[in-house]
């Protein structure tokens, strides 16, 4: 898939101080396919607010794809839905050719008045009372949650200031919950990219808490989805722990990433360094590095069979009695539906539940809550709960991504649509003035979420290449404007000259 902003703007060059910018917003920016209008604020019919979000699995370039939203019409020949990423909304049109299957809502539960609290009031909630004596001096406990989508909302600059803020609380515990389904983000990047985005979060989590931290905490995983690339994360842990309903994988199949086109010793050679980099991350959280392959290339076998215990792989189909099949080949009648694909119930590539992951050695154990789990830590009692910011230092994160990418589409369309007041030298200065000023907010917000904008470094690239062009162009303006000032007669003020 195209990246989010791409091809955004069209190089200004030496173009006349009074035509257009040059600039193209890139309908990719929202849209994965189907025609889209950007028109988060859309009205939507009541029903549709009154369902839980509708599923479609629609058919891509890359595959398959989830997508939860609000389907507002559907047609023979289209699915008119709004898209849910998140706090973003976003009006999607699909082609009905495209649209494999389609799960409605289920009707919301009336509101109830006692209302979800406040998460900090949650946070509370789970510590223990006052009245436990031996709280202020039991172990103390950090909460993390990795929510959104992994290069997007998980991203190392807000990662690192989240866990900064924890660092100051001095935590005996920090206990990472990984909540991250698969989206289109980790389409875009791919497998190579997820892979260099894990190994920018690893000194984060790993060696910059054992090296610079004046106390060292354990660390802890909590799987509840941990797909796409997040699910490079729980490799990071030495403990891991899964949610009943939790699973691991998604990270699609390395060939596709790399395609089928090219020098095919060049693939080969990209692909085994991608793959070398992604099991060093196995290898070194003291993991298997089979798993990754599994996790990633479609044509590997893999089978397992369990030996007092310990699992024992066999890159091959089952053979013997007590052998389980992992994943199968992908080819011809063992490829997987789209629909197992989405849901990751299929075995081209492997998933990793909860059940799967304790019989592999992957996980420790099977929780499914945060009281849970701290009795497998053997904390459940005397422990304090340290309330921190962490979490909103993410949230913040995540809702300046969303409004970053509504805001710069606006203003390349802002400024693309700036004109001359009148047709003097002046008014053509004071447009170009006007449209370097919105290229400039533009970049500020490129610059701000560069990490979690596919493309960004290219189009922050081709907007400074603009604003020279849109400089230049009042440089030549205003030295003619002198020069008509200088003549005899000369009044100032005409037309800019149009460049022949």
């Amino acid at each position: 898939m195209q990246s989010r902003i791409s091809h955004m703007v069209a190089a200004a060059g030496r173009a006349a101080a009074t035509a257009t910018l040059g600039l193209t917003i890139g309908a990719g920016l929202f849209a994965a396919s189907g025609a889209t209008a950007a028109t988060s604020g859309a009205m939507q019919s009541q029903e549709a607010q009154d369902r839980e979000l509708d599923t479609i699995i629609l058919r891509t370039a890359g595959g398959v794809r989830e997508i939860k939203g609000r389907i507002i019409e559907e047609t023979s020949s289209h699915v008119r839905m709004v898209v849910v990423l998140g706090s973003m909304e976003t009006e999607t049109t699909y082609p009905r050719s495209d649209v494999l299957e389609i799960t409605r809502g289920a009707p919301k539960a009336a509101a109830d008045e006692n209302a979800k609290p406040d998460r900090r009031d949650a946070r509370r909630s789970t510590a223990p009372s006052n009245d436990d004596a031996v709280a202020s001096t039991g172990p103390k406990v950090a909460f993390l949650n990795l929510r959104g989508r992994f290069g997007r909302d998980i991203t190392p600059t807000p990662l690192r200031e989240a866990m900064n803020e924890i660092r100051r609380h001095q935590p005996d515990f920090i206990v990472v919950e990984i909540d991250s389904a698969w989206g289109e983000d980790f389409e875009q990047a791919g497998f190579n990219g997820a892979v260099f985005q894990i190994e920018d979060l690893d000194p984060i989590l790993l060696r910059e808490v054992e090296t610079e931290w004046e106390k060292v905490p354990q660390r802890v995983a909590y799987v509840k989805n941990a797909m796409g690339g997040a699910a490079f994360v729980p490799f990071l842990f030495k403990d891991i722990y899964f949610a009943p309903d939790g699973r691991m994988g998604g990270i699609g199949t390395l060939q596709e990433q790399f395609g089928e086109t090219g020098d095919r010793m060049v693939r080969q050679k990209l692909m085994s360094a991608a793959m070398g980099h992604a099991e060093g991350v196995a290898i070194a959280g003291g993991y298997d590095p089979i798993l990754i392959r599994a996790m990633a290339q479609t044509d590997f076998v893999l089978s397992v069979a369990f030996v007092g215990g310990q699992p024992i792989f066999y890159e091959r189909m089952p053979q013997n009695i007590g052998e389980e099949l992992l994943t199968d080949d992908g080819a011809g009648p063992h490829a997987d539906t789209p629909s197992d694909i989405i849901r990751g119930n299929g075995n081209d590539t492997l998933t990793v539940r909860a059940s799967l992951a304790k019989k592999l050695g992957l996980s420790k154990g099977t929780v499914g809550s945060r009281s849970d789990l701290l009795f497998e830590l053997g904390i459940d009692r005397g422990y304090t709960e340290v309330e921190t910011r962490a979490g909103d230092i993410l949230e913040d994160w995540s809702e300046g991504v969303t409004e970053a990418m509504r805001d710069i589409p606006r203003l390349l369309q802002e400024a693309q649509e700036v004109q001359p007041t009148d047709n003097t030298m002046e008014a053509a200065i004071r447009a170009n003035s006007l449209r370097i000023n919105k290229l400039k907010s533009a970049i500020r917000l490129l610059e701000r979420y560069e990490e979690a904008i596919p493309g960004a470094a290219n189009t922050i690239a081709q907007l400074r290449a603009n604003i020279e062009a849109l400089e230049l162009q009042n440089m030549i303006n205003r030295q003619q404007n002198r020069n008509n000032n200088r003549r005899p007669g000369g009044g100032g003020g005409g037309g800019p000259t149009m460049p022949g």
